[in-house]
């Protein structure tokens, strides 16, 4: 699913959120409420925060993302959504694989300020596909800038780094690792 078309689809599932609204049903039906709910993404700061408007700038502190090439997880939900959504002029994201997530707890994941063992790695690696989350070790990782340089920081993807990249933010981890 390409950028356009996944913005397209939310604007309908918004749409429809708010006809049912307005004929008193609470709930849009659970199959409709988005394609990517419940899965795992990567979200990257690829941008500092030169004139970023407040809330743009406490949306980036609740995700943890302070500085630039902070990668976090998130597990897709609405309000998640959201918060990529205010968020998209300063980040890029995506669906992460487990091979590059495997990669990158094991090169970037950190307990206090020591690496992980391979097995703290691998119990890790577990947790972020079952549960989202990551309890037992920092939820930040902080990578090194991509190697061979980004494109365009100011232009959305293809064209540019920033916003929804879907599956080739993959590409860009292996990168930045």
């Amino acid at each position: 699913m390409n950028r356009k078309s996944y913005f397209k689809f939310i604007d309908n599932v918004v749409i429809l959120m708010k006809t049912q609204k307005a004929e008193g049903k609470k709930e849009a039906h659970p199959e409709k409420k988005g394609a990517f709910s419940g899965k795992l993404m990567a979200a990257v700061r690829i941008r500092g925060a030169f004139m970023m408007r407040k809330e743009v700038k406490d949306t980036l502190k609740m995700m943890r993302l302070n500085r630039k090439n902070h990668c976090v997880l998130i597990r897709v939900t609405d309000s998640s959504k959201g918060m990529l959504q205010k968020t998209k002029d300063y980040l890029t994201f995506g669906e992460i694989s487990e091979k590059v997530l495997r990669e990158m707890i094991i090169k970037r994941g950190r307990i206090g300020s020591r690496k992980l063992t391979s097995e703290e790695a691998e119990n890790a690696v577990k947790e972020a596909m079952t549960e989202g989350k990551l309890k037992s070790i920092k939820p930040v990782f902080r990578l090194t800038p991509a190697s061979g340089g980004f494109r365009e920081i100011k232009q959305f993807f293809p064209r540019g780094e920033l916003g929804y990249r879907g599956e080739k933010i993959n590409e860009l981890l292996e990168k930045m690792i």
